[in-house]
């Protein structure tokens, strides 16, 4: 094999090895990390007389592509106690790993205080009915 042969041989082998490797990258680095961050359960003096009890969790999601330092997204979720695949599901910033938060469960809602004083209220219409 001659040498300009075997360059462009080793050059295109290259190229086809870090396409695949972006890919693969891209498709793992797409994914929800579903690491828990934080989660906090309805408790039993609250009744919202549809598929009760449920859950809220924040959860880590999946990588912000656009962000130096690529962190990952942050999911807050509201589901049923025992289905996590399915409920109410809200992007936030507002909440990083380790930060302590308050969650006050009404009968009207579901109320999240961050760190920073942000106040989140997720109305139980939202939530509630098998959503």
């Amino acid at each position: 094999m001659k040498p300009k042969k075997l360059t462009f041989a080793c050059a295109t082998c290259i190229f086809f090895l870090i396409i695949i490797y972006s890919i693969v990258i891209i498709f793992l680095g797409d994914r929800p990390g579903g690491q828990v961050l934080f989660a906090s359960q309805q408790p039993p003096n609250i009744h919202y007389e549809s598929f009760d009890p449920y859950i809220f969790k924040i959860i880590q999601g999946s990588i912000k592509w656009n962000t130096i330092g690529w962190p990952r997204r942050t999911i807050i979720m509201i589901m049923r106690n025992k289905d996590d695949s399915y409920g109410h599901f809200i992007e936030t910033d507002l909440f990083q790993k380790g930060d302590k938060i308050s969650v006050f469960w009404t009968n009207n809602a579901i109320e999240v205080i961050f760190p920073l004083g942000h106040k989140l209220i997720i109305p139980k219409k939202v939530f509630i009915g098998g959503r």
